[in-house]
């Protein structure tokens, strides 16, 4: 198998995102292997949005990495 079969998809290691007094995020770490099909579920408040925004690039993380197909 190439490397680019064996790394993953997504990375995020130890994100974590404040909205001012609120942390949205605290210590977030995930590994998504490619050509899987992830669901994300939790309640409302729990994070989820932030952490899509997070990955995009949309909201400036306080801390840690996001790393998507092996690039920052």
């Amino acid at each position: 198998m190439s490397l680019a079969t064996t790394s993953p998809a997504l990375e995020v290691d130890d994100l974590s995102v404040r909205y001012g007094d609120v942390v949205a995020l605290d210590c977030v770490s995930l590994t998504l292997p490619r050509g899987s099909v992830t669901g994300l579920v939790g309640v409302n408040g729990s994070g989820k949005s932030t952490l899509m925004r997070a990955v995009v690039g949309a909201v400036r993380p306080l801390s840690g990495t996001v790393t998507l197909l092996r690039r920052p």
